[in-house]
């Protein structure tokens, strides 16, 4: 199985080039292209010479022995009241989608829209999204990267608390693939999503099967907030989890994205944890491969 890991906190903190040479030395099989910086219009993927940039950073992987197999695009996909921003996302969208496929990544991960409070808007969040979604299958179908949907949670907008929202159910996200219809789109499940809204996620593995999960995000938490922290240092059960994976013969890649692992360290140590996070996803790895 395929070790993957986004390149979100160490691009910034040490630009992409470097992120891709630390990952690389840290031991990890591919990377998923983290472009949440498109928001800022000053980011090099918003420039007139994107793809400069890009071919850069595609060179500088490949001499590091790496490939971009997986990329997320930039969210929300949409906000309440905000025309200037909705105006423009999706257009970033679409250019995420084309940089996903000149990398040669396989699957690009594209949020659902959830602006909206979920317990009263699901049906009209699900037909927001059809047509959302069925607005970018033929740039993902150009660009041939299949497009995954994730799934998400919410704030109560009264108590605080954290609730489902789209795909957060596994009947709601297979219903979401299957109405789509579409080859082109695909799963992906958030592992530490999974337990904020009460949904267990060796249950959605099972759900969802083979044939619907295409990608995982894999990262740990205490059930009560989206850390997004290094497995094995939460309340996930993994050993559940794991059995999951193999029962259903998952061929996916497995994608670490517990960035917030690397928050305490700083720049000096930032190498070694990104060893340690790749200990941590072999260790998975192998508890998914012996139970085949």
């Amino acid at each position: 199985m395929i070790l993957s890991t986004q390149t979100d906190y160490l691009g910034r903190m040490f630009g992409d080039i470097q992120a891709v040479q630390i990952l690389a030395a840290a031991g990890f099989d591919a990377l998923d292209y983290t472009m949440f910086g498109m928001k800022n219009d000053e980011h090099p993927l918003n420039a007139p010479d994107y793809l400069k940039y890009v071919q850069t950073l595609k060179d500088s992987a490949a001499e590091a022995g790496l490939s971009f197999r997986q990329a997320h695009a930039p969210f929300p996909c949409m906000r309440l009241d905000d025309e200037t921003y909705n105006s423009a996302i999706f257009n970033k969208l679409v250019r995420a989608i084309e940089i996903a496929g000149f990398l040669g990544a396989k699957i690009i991960v594209v949020h659902p829209i959830h602006h909206l409070e979920y317990a009263t808007h699901a049906e009209e969040l699900k037909q927001i999204n059809m047509d959302f979604y069925r607005s970018l299958a033929p740039y993902a179908k150009s660009a041939k990267v299949r497009i995954a949907l994730e799934n998400m949670w919410q704030r109560n907008r009264e108590t605080r608390q954290i609730v489902p929202s789209a795909c957060s159910r596994t009947k709601e996200f297979i219903d979401y693939l299957d109405t789509l219809g579409d080859d082109c789109f695909t799963a992906c499940l958030d592992l530490g999503h999974c337990g904020l809204y009460g949904f267990d996620a060796a249950e959605m593995i099972k759900g969802l099967g083979k044939d619907r999960l295409g990608a995982l995000h894999v990262h740990d938490n205490d059930y009560q907030s989206d850390l997004h922290m290094i497995p094995f240092l939460g309340k996930m059960h993994w050993d559940t989890i794991c059995e999951m994976l193999a029962k259903i013969g998952y061929s996916g890649d497995f994608t670490m994205e517990a960035d917030n692992f690397y928050t305490p360290f700083g720049k000096a140590l930032a190498p070694a944890a990104a060893k340690f996070l790749e200990a941590c996803g072999r260790r998975l790895i192998y508890m998914i491969e012996e139970k085949q």
